[in-house]
């Protein structure tokens, strides 16, 4: 009995993953919603497959990183095909090739990769970032009160940070009371500004 081969892709992968030259980036085409990698119908692997034949490189979550958020698109595909509503870039640091993702897609082909791009701490408060497609999330900030640079109370308390004396926030700092938060403020406000010369730690 004959053996059965292994999956024939059904195109070449020219004819589904093309480079937009204005976005510098490969995206894969709208109406190629049939998986053609030789190995399965699994998107996972049609995931890896195409990664690894337009980089010519082994998959290595180290040599990845989250690129930029792509526009949205109506009918946009992963590049294994999966129709997906938020569309991002991640990047390939060794050839410098982008392509448009999935957050799920990324997140089944690695968790690792996954965390570095939407699990992000915050600068102040070290909580996750839940979405760094926001404005707060590309500036490592979890949320408005993260962002804000008012002083919540004491002394001088509603006025910014940049305003207060900066020996009175050192001697703040230093106070067992004083929250994680609000010393987590003074250090991404103040003491880690570039136009301070003295970094307080």
């Amino acid at each position: 009995m004959p053996l059965i081969p292994k999956r024939i892709p059904v195109e070449a992968i020219d004819q589904v993953i093309s480079y937009n030259s204005i976005q510098d980036v490969f995206m894969r085409d709208a109406t190629a919603t049939k998986c053609i990698n030789p190995v399965s119908i699994s998107k996972h692997d049609e995931f890896l497959w195409i990664l690894q034949k337009q980089t010519n490189c082994i998959f290595n979550s180290d040599e990845w990183e989250q690129d930029e958020l792509a526009t949205t698109q109506d009918d946009a595909l992963c590049i294994c095909s999966q129709r997906i509503e938020h569309t991002f870039r991640i990047k390939h640091t060794p050839t410098g090739y982008s392509f448009i993702v999935g957050s799920e897609c990324i997140k089944k082909i690695s968790k690792s990769l996954y965390n570095s791009i939407f699990k992000t701490k915050c600068v102040v408060c070290s909580n996750p970032i839940l979405d760094r497609r926001t404005k707060l999330g590309k500036k490592n900030l979890c949320s408005e009160n993260c962002n804000s640079s008012v002083l919540p109370f004491g002394k001088y308390k509603n006025q910014e940070l940049s305003t207060i004396p900066v020996s009175y926030l050192e001697w703040l700092y230093k106070q067992e009371w004083c929250s994680a938060h609000t010393k987590g403020l003074i250090t991404y406000h103040v003491f880690e500004k570039p136009t301070k010369k003295k970094k307080f730690r």
